[in-house]
């Protein structure tokens, strides 16, 4: 299964919809002194430690330096069924 997340650049202390914020899922070692670029690295880092997700980054101008991110990951369309006595399990 593929699923697709877009996280709008916003504050990190946003309150609604909190942890949809770029800063807010992957901004974990952003620093508020790095740069656009230095923060995208970073974030971009913290992406590539998922072994299935791809990014790419929209929205970039003169007021929005950093951009918003959207982010595709795989995942399995089986799980095993550890624990509940269960072989396999089909994830809907």
């Amino acid at each position: 299964m593929k699923y697709q997340l877009t996280h709008p650049n916003g504050p990190r202390d946003q309150t609604s919809s909190a942890g949809t914020t770029v800063l807010q899922a992957y901004g974990r070692t952003v620093l508020d002194t790095d740069d656009a670029e230095t923060a995208r690295a970073k974030i971009e880092a913290e992406i590539r430690r998922l072994p299935t997700a791809t990014w790419e980054w929209l929205n970039q101008s003169e007021t929005n330096a950093l951009g918003d991110l959207r982010v595709w990951q795989v995942l399995p369309g089986t799980l095993p069924g550890r624990g509940r006595g269960f072989g396999w399990g089909f994830v809907c």
